[in-house]
Parts: structure tokens; C-alpha cells; sequence
């Protein structure tokens, strides 16, 4: 039978109730009562994964797009919780959801769900995910209407093994109805200056029908030079976080004008006049073809990274995690976008062939931005969609109808850390990369691997550091497979960074 509760906003009131829940959950997750979780749980508080639930006033309550609810019944006080993070305009993530063990079975749950769902379609989310290892809740998800992005089988002592569930529940989606090709973002890489020039004299090519597309010269004056930069690097001046100063140089200038034209920026990316952003590069490194895309929270420029893949497929998938408003490049001032990235090629120089391959990509990129919209559009037609404007944007609000199942799933190299050159007290360079590995770039290198020699070819010393991780010691994953990427890059000689290292992991496209 149903319980009677009431859903209500939670305040810091609430603490000690929801930490019960949270740990009860936690402990559930493994299938196990292993006392050794408890004193972890329980100071929680202190760990960087936990911190949202010091204060959830703070944490959620007082965020635009996020909250924190509690269920609470008239005799037995607090039995459940549940709280969504926004993660930009179209996204929202369930967080804290727990139902006391003694109440669980009787609606708390879904009461719970009709507030977060209620919420966020006023906030007008397109999908709401969520992370869970706990089975018995993936299944009271599934229940109400998510469906599994990916299962990833994660080793836990004393359990063994716990498979984590990345679920989504969809809402709705947008159309795209303003797309910027950029190229000449640096200005001595000729193939983007090239394609600008050529959709300029005849934008035929990249015209669709159901959207509008901008074909943009990043940084004229540096491309009438030819060279990546005039004053500082244009691909670095689009950081919120750290926005360049006033008239600070002839790139921070530019960079206010396209972020006039196409933004304005920010952390959501609700109020940007760009939908989509493609910006167009090239490498000295031998990376062959390869797509950049935000490893978090943004779903559709995955969709766009596997059509790409068809089109070309020897494209390489690349990016790095972290939040948009500290992401300096050019394709952050859209909601969504990617970065093409090809070689290798000499700064200053074309090639027909990577040429060609860029074009490639990007006309496969608009094909998929256009089916996309016509999709969105015939359900509209059909009458099983209701499109609805807002802050100058259009969405299609659907019932909850997935994608075929499986979820395809992209191999990703997620960028982990850069290293520079072996280098004396006074700055001078000591090495040189090994013939190992330079010129193959993509392959995988372990900690005995040569990366360097000194000038008579000898072996120079060298360690990798560890890849970074944060969580829990139980749920720290096997040792990531590095692989080597920008190796002797010439732009990134002056950064510090003589290769880059990437862990492969999996993206599932949803």
C-alpha cells in the first residue's frame, strides 16, 4: 500500500535524517553490511564527493535549476530524499536519492520522482541522468522511464564486484537552428583559413535547410600574417572563469567580438545565439584525423562525433573533463560543439588530403545536425510533439520515448596530464623524444617506455606520474591504459608540453 508523505524542500534541518538515508543507501549499494564502510560514510562530509551534502541549502536550494526535496511522514519523520544538479540548460542529473528500508515499496519513491520530474520540466531540462551501483534502485528507475546509457562492472571489496548504471530519462529536445563554422582560430593553420574562405565564395555546401549556418575567420589579423597569433592565443581568451582583461591584447578583442556574435558564454550556454560550434585545426604531431569533444555534458556533440565516425572511420575521439565556463576555446561560447583536429601537418602549409578529410567531417557533422531537426520536426508534425520557444531557443517537449537500445558506445582518449621536456635549473631543454614514439602518436606507452634520449641517443631517465583520481579507495578503477597524443607538437614547445597523455575510456552516445 502507499504511504501518505508529504514532498517538501529540504533545509539543513534535515541533515542528520538525510546522512542516515545516505549511508543506508550506500551500504545497500554492495549488498553488504561490511562495517568497514561506515566510518568512511559517516565522514563523509569531508570528502570532495560529498561535500554537497554539508549544506544542501547552499549546495542546491539556492542554484538556479537545482533543489533538494525530503518525504516526510506524519509519525516517522524523514524517510526519503532526492535532490537534482544542473549540469547546463538542456541537463539536469539526479542526485541523493534514498527511501528508509522500513518504507521502501510503498510510493515514497515515486512521489519523490513526480517533484524532481515536475521541477525539471519547468526548468525545462531535455534529459535528466543519473549514476547509481545500486541494482534494486536501477530497477526502480527503469520503472520510471530511464534507461541504461551504460553498465560498467566496477571491482568492490568485500562484495567483490558492483556494476554502475548510467540511466537517462528523456523530456524533450532541441533544434538546432544556428550553426558557426571557425576557422583560422590560429592563424597559420591553413586548412580551417582555407574552408572559410572557400564557404564564403560559394556556402552552398554547408547550407541546410533547417538551420542557418556562419562561416567565421577566427583571427583575421594573425591569419593575414600567418602565423597562430598576433599578441596571445586566441584558443585560451574564452575562459568565464578567467576572462582576458579590457584591450588587453588584439586576441582579447577578438575574442569579445565572437563572443558578441555567437554568445554570450556562459556555464548553461542558455542565452548564446550559437547553438553549435564547429572550429577547425591542425597539428604538426602525426595525430591523423581526430575529434574534440567535452567529456561531460554535452550529449549531442557525442551524437554528432558518431555520425563523424561513419563518414570518417579512422577518427580518433579526444577531450577532456571540466566545467564550461573554465573552458577557454572557441566552441565553449556555444552550448555544444567540437573541435576537428588533423596532421600532420607544417604550420603555414595545406595539404589536399587532411583538407579533404576536414571537409569530410564537417559536412558529416551538418548532415547529422540537419536529420536531427527533422526528426524533432515530423514529431511534431505527427503530433507527438509540442515545439516550445524560450529564451530565443526551440524545443521539442516529447513523451518519454528513447533511442533504440543498445546505446552505441565511442572509445574515448580523455586527456589525464602533459608533460614537458627534461630541463636544467636555467630552463635549458635536456632531451629529446625518443624515436620510440615519436611520429606515432595513439599508442599506448606503460611506465618502462622510453620516452626521451639525450643528444648521443642515450636513454634519459624519465617517471610518469600517476593518473589522478577522486573518490573512494574501493571504487579506484584498474590502472588506466595511457596513451601518447601531440607528441613535439611546435605550438606547445612554448606552453611546456612536449607530449600529451590521454586514459582510453568509453563515451556512450545517448
Amino acid at each position: 500500500c502507499r504511504m501518505s508523505v508529504s514532498v517538501r524542500s529540504a533545509t539543513n534541518g534535515d541533515l542528520p535524517a538525510i546522512w542516515q538515508l545516505i549511508l543506508d543507501s550506500f551500504l545497500a549499494m554492495t549488498d553488504s553490511t561490511h562495517e568497514s564502510f561506515r566510518p568512511f560514510f559517516e565522514k563523509a562530509g569531508l570528502d570532495a564527493r560529498t561535500q554537497d551534502l554539508v549544506d544542501v541549502e547552499k549546495s542546491y536550494n539556492r542554484i538556479p535549476g537545482s533543489h533538494y526535496w525530503v518525504a516526510e511522514h506524519s509519525e516517522l519523520g524523514v524517510i526519503g530524499c532526492v535532490a537534482i544538479k544542473r549540469l547546463n540548460a538542456d541537463e539536469g542529473e539526479l542526485k541523493r536519492m534514498a527511501v528508509a528500508p522500513e518504507s521502501r515499496g510503498h510510493g515514497v519513491g515515486e512521489k519523490l520522482m513526480e517533484a524532481l520530474i515536475a521541477f525539471s520540466r519547468k526548468e525545462g531540462y531535455l534529459r535528466v541522468v543519473l549514476t547509481t551501483g545500486n541494482h534494486r534502485a536501477a530497477s526502480f528507475y527503469k520503472k520510471q522511464s530511464f534507461v541504461s546509457i551504460s553498465e560498467t562492472l566496477m571491482p568492490v571489496p568485500p562484495a567483490e564486484r558492483m556494476v554502475l548504471y548510467k540511466m537517462v530519462r528523456y523530456l524533450g529536445d532541441k533544434l538546432i537552428r544556428h550553426v558557426a563554422i571557425i576557422g583560422g582560430t590560429h592563424g597559420n593553420e591553413r586548412i580551417g583559413v582555407e574552408l572559410v574562405s572557400l564557404w564564403e565564395r560559394d556556402p552552398a555546401p554547408v547550407t541546410r535547410p533547417s538551420f542557418t549556418t556562419t562561416v567565421l575567420l577566427g583571427n583575421p589579423a594573425a591569419a593575414r600574417r600567418n602565423v597562430r597569433y598576433v599578441d596571445t592565443d586566441l584558443n585560451r581568451c574564452f575562459s568565464t572563469d578567467k576572462p582576458p582583461k579590457p584591450s588587453s591584447s588584439l586576441e582579447a578583442s577578438r575574442a569579445r567580438e565572437i563572443n558578441e556574435l555567437l554568445g554570450p558564454k556562459s556555464e548553461t550556454g542558455a542565452d548564446s545565439k550559437c547553438d553549435f560550434i564547429i572550429d577547425l585545426h591542425s597539428t604538426t604531431s602525426n595525430m591523423g584525423a581526430s575529434l574534440f569533444v567535452p567529456a561531460e555534458h554535452d550529449a549531442f556533440a557525442r551524437r554528432v562525433a558518431l555520425a563523424a565516425t561513419a563518414a570518417v572511420p579512422a577518427l580518433k575521439i579526444i577531450g577532456a573533463s571540466g566545467s564550461r565556463s573554465a573552458n577557454p576555446n572557441i566552441d565553449s561560447v556555444a552550448p555544444s560543439g567540437i573541435a576537428v583536429e588533423v596532421g600532420p601537418l607544417a604550420h603555414g602549409t595545406l595539404q589536399y588530403a587532411l583538407l579533404d578529410t576536414t571537409r569530410a567531417i564537417v559536412l558529416s557533422a551538418l548532415d547529422c545536425i540537419h536529420a536531427h531537426n527533422e526528426r524533432l520536426l515530423a514529431l511534431v508534425s505527427a503530433g507527438t510533439g509540442t515545439l516550445v520557444t524560450q529564451s530565443g531557443h526551440e524545443f521539442v517537449m516529447t513523451p518519454t520515448v528513447a533511442p533504440p537500445m543498445p546505446f552505441p558506445v565511442l572509445p574515448y582518449y580523455e586527456q589525464a596530464f602533459t608533460v614537458d621536456y627534461p630541463r636544467g635549473p636555467d630552463g635549458k631543454q635536456l632531451a629529446y623524444i625518443s624515436p620510440a614514439i615519436d611520429g606515432h602518436d595513439w599508442q599506448e606507452i606503460t611506465s618502462g617506455d622510453q620516452l626521451f634520449v639525450d643528444a648521443q641517443g642515450n636513454p634519459f631517465p624519465f617517471t610518469l606520474p600517476p593518473v589522478p583520481f577522486y573518490g573512494p579507495p574501493f571504487l579506484r578503477p584498474p590502472p588506466a591504459k595511457l596513451h601518447a597524443t601531440f607528441i613535439g607538437e611546435a605550438a606547445y614547445l612554448e606552453k611546456g608540453i612536449a607530449l600529451a597523455f590521454c586514459k582510453l575510456t568509453e563515451l556512450p552516445v545517448y
